[in-house]
């Protein structure tokens, strides 16, 4: 270990004389550790996070400590010591004017500083580096969604065919997982808020003061610019350390999905001829230096293996969590450099997914065309029209004499050419018309939004059959809506549902499934801002015994949500100046006049 320069200084501590190279800041007891445990450094290293969360708190605890009137952990505190006296033109390891001990580490122990540190490493992490690579990689998928909507594929169960369902769907399964994962994480941040400091050695607080934990946590908030608080009970934050194996464990199930995700893609790409291949794969590298033109899913192999490690990592971190012998839990390195490990590669590795895979995937229509129109099981659709029975002695025929179902079911007699077409979806459309399906996927929508609702109140898209929970009645308390019949309703429904890119509708229900608020987006596309799209908000409408509640907030927030997922720059909306207030309220801002000519 190349630690050592050829310039040496003196300094002592308890076990007395130790020689520690002159251009150090650190002082006689790191020297002694880095002897101690040479165990594969550099690599091995203290986290970077969790030194800069040591510097947030000897910076909070130095303002406190002034604040008190008075003037940590000792390897910190000796290179702090010896910084801060060479700033005052003292010789380092001199320990004057300024004291590992008694300045830097003043109403501290390794024993409350340690933890606290890694609480805040922690937090900082995970809201700065986790989440956001994984809200952006969730909303890559769903423009995925999106875009293979219209795509009916074959699905899937025990690696058999199964019934089908559109790609669209398949993804929106992955969207739907990473936003329970966004949950969870943000579940187990909480936890990690309440802070050990103030506890010292055994959470007594022995040669503290009073008020300093509260202080110390006031003062780390400001300098993160998160909340954080003092642990009400020290004696569990030094002790166990239960928060940092949640959170793990909330990347472990992260971990989990992510290679759900990526191995699903990873088998739906295989090919390009002999294997799935209904999803074609972005090329970006050569796969093989014995097999020209090979391609390989090196992004899902790489998040997969990204994911096991993380595993490892949390099962280490479980380990360490199991080891708080009475008053200390001693393995905090390990299980903090396991969590903040897990952090950084699962952000990275969803970086790298997200931009070196997901963006550029491409559906293999004709392929899935051709699997979709094999399959056996696509029989399912004519049970309700020949039964059971036939159903499956067309299968077995089919699969016997390898005809394809609709030439097995004429063979039989079945049933005629043109109800089999009717009964049994074609290449590349859906189905969603004849059907009460929602008008936009759920992923969509605000889990804050829904979060704030009052009990038993949901927001979701339109849906067809709203013409009958009073939608148009919620409506007429904005304006005028006339004499639609249900045949109108869904003529009308059919032609937004065929634009379902440009028209958002959301409604609000109570307990029983009435509707009592409602809303719209609708996106324009513009040549301007690099074809850019706008959302204006229309048709805001609250039934008149339920105001006061603030559902109009929360449809607004909800739309203005909608519109950021779906690429929009700006969302805009025309309101009179009574009700400018509200808006101000929700965001927005006054942007001029609006004229309109009514015909």
């Amino acid at each position: 270990m190349a630690l050592q320069s050829s310039a040496t200084r003196t300094e002592t501590d308890a076990f007395g004389e130790i020689q520690v190279p002159a251009d150090k800041y650190w002082g006689a007891q790191t020297q002694r550790s880095l002897g101690n445990f040479d165990i594969n450094q550099p690599q091995d290293r203290m986290p970077e996070a969790v030194v800069k969360a040591f510097g947030i708190l000897k910076g909070a605890a130095a303002t406190v400590n002034m604040k008190f009137g008075l003037g940590k952990l000792p390897l910190l505190g000796e290179v702090i010591s010896n910084r801060a006296i060479e700033i005052l033109g003292g010789e380092k390891g001199s320990k004057k004017p300024v004291h590992p001990n008694d300045h830097v580490n003043m109403s501290a122990s390794s024993n409350d500083s340690f933890p606290t540190a890694m609480h805040i490493a922690a937090v900082v992490e995970l809201e700065n580096r986790l989440l956001p690579a994984l809200q952006s990689l969730r909303d890559a998928l769903q423009v995925k969604v999106e875009k293979f909507d219209k795509i009916i594929k074959i699905g899937r169960t025990h690696l058999q065919d199964a019934t089908p369902l559109t790609l669209g769907q398949e993804f929106s399964g992955y969207v739907a997982q990473l936003d329970r994962n966004i949950e969870r994480v943000k579940a187990s941040i909480p936890h990690l808020r309440y802070l050990a400091q103030g506890g010292t050695a055994v959470g007594t607080g022995l040669n503290t003061f009073k008020g300093f934990d509260e202080a110390i946590a006031a003062e780390v908030t400001k300098m993160t610019g998160t909340q954080f608080y003092t642990a009400p009970n020290k004696f569990e934050v030094l002790a166990a350390h239960d928060s940092i194996v949640e959170a793990s464990g909330s990347l472990n199930t992260l971990a989990a999905s992510l290679f759900k995700i990526a191995q699903d893609i990873r088998y739906l790409g295989s090919g390009p001829r002999c294997g799935l291949g209904e999803l074609v794969l972005p090329e970006n590298e050569p796969g093989s230096s014995i097999m020209p033109g090979k391609v390989n899913p090196t992004q899902c192999e790489s998040l997969t293996m990204v994911c096991s490690q993380v595993m490892g990592n949390h099962v280490a971190a479980t380990i360490g969590g199991m080891n708080g012998q009475f008053e200390l839990n001693v393995f905090k390195p390990l299980m903090i450099s396991n969590l903040l490990h897990s952090v950084r590669i699962l952000a990275d590795g969803m970086k790298s997914f997200e931009k070196n895979l997901v963006h550029g995937l491409e559906a293999n229509e004709p392929r899935i065309n051709s699997l979709l129109h094999e399959s056996l099981m696509l029989v399912t659709c004519l049970n309700p029209v020949i039964g059971y029975d036939m159903a499956s002695k067309v299968a077995k025929n089919a699969h016997k004499k390898g005809l394809t179902l609709k030439q097995s079911a004429m063979e039989l007699k079945a049933l005629s050419e043109e109800d089999f077409d009717k009964y049994t979806p074609a290449p590349t459309t859906t189905t969603t018309t004849t059907h009460d399906d929602l008008l936009f996927p759920t992923t969509l929508i605000s889990p804050e939004v829904v979060a704030a609702l009052p009990e038993n109140y949901t927001i979701r898209p339109v849906r067809r059959s709203d013409y009958q929970r009073g939608y148009l009645d919620v409506l007429r308390v904005l304006t005028t809506v006339g004499d639609i019949t249900e045949e109108q309703w869904n003529q009308r429904y059919d032609w937004i549902s065929s634009r379902n890119d440009e028209y958002y509708l959301l409604v609000v229900c109570d307990g029983t499934d009435r509707i009592v608020g409602t809303g719209s987006l609708i996106v324009e596309r513009k040549f301007i801002h690099s074809l850019g799209m706008v959302g204006h908000i229309e048709d805001i409408a609250v039934d008149k015994d339920q105001q006061g509640k603030r559902l109009g907030l929360r449809l607004i927030q909800a739309l203005d949500f909608v519109a950021e997922k779906v690429g929009c720059y700006k969302t805009i909306l025309d309101c009179s100046e009574t009700n400018e207030g509200f808006y101000l309220k929700c965001g927005f801002k006054r942007a001029g006049l609006e004229m309109a000519h009514y015909y």
